[in-house]
């Protein structure tokens, strides 16, 4: 399972003007193959640069990775490694991967 996020960067500027769950939204998907994907609508959304982001969480509110994975990558996610591994944690030694990237979408002009 990974989780991903979508983040308008300027949703804290345009709350006052736009809905805040058309500049925000999060899930989780199952990886199969390999391979994973969502499909997300962005109607409604301002033009501007959307925050995109994919993570592997250990355990993920509350969700266990399955048990082949756990095998894998550690119950913690310590054997994790890369240059996206994060520290994440107080309790536990736990880990997680994380990739995030930029995109702009329509004209990247703030809505009137």
């Amino acid at each position: 399972m990974l989780d991903w996020g979508l983040r308008h960067v300027r949703r804290y500027e345009l709350m006052d003007r736009v809905p805040f769950e058309n500049m925000t939204n999060e899930g989780r998907m199952v990886v199969r193959n390999g391979r994973f994907s969502a499909s997300i609508s962005l109607a409604g959304w301002p033009d501007g640069t959307i925050e995109v982001w994919v993570g592997f969480h250990p355990v993920a509110f509350g969700a266990r990775q399955p048990y082949h994975i756990t095998r894998r990558f550690g119950e913690y996610g310590d054997r994790l490694e890369g240059p996206n591994i994060e520290h994440v944690g107080e309790r536990r030694n736990m880990h997680r991967a994380v990739a995030v990237a930029h995109v702009v979408l329509g004209r990247a002009r703030a809505p009137r």
